[in-house]
């Protein structure tokens, strides 16, 4: 017990930091999983607007004589 009566700050530091570094991760994986949503929304709406380019331009210019 003298051990952590002597070490008492070193151990609350080391349990602050430990708290910060698990916040820091936190709002890390959570910015990338936002990215990675946003990325897809983005993907799905430029296949989409690539699609209707494609069925405009075979009723706007169909290869049938």
């Amino acid at each position: 017990m003298d051990w952590v009566a002597a070490r008492w700050r070193w151990l609350l530091v080391a349990a602050v930091l430990l708290f910060a570094l698990h916040n820091l991760v936190g709002f890390v994986v959570g910015a990338m999983g936002l990215l990675a949503f946003v990325n897809g929304v983005i993907g799905r709406a430029l296949r989409a607007r690539r699609v209707v380019q494609q069925v405009q331009e075979m009723v706007t210019d169909p290869d049938d004589p």
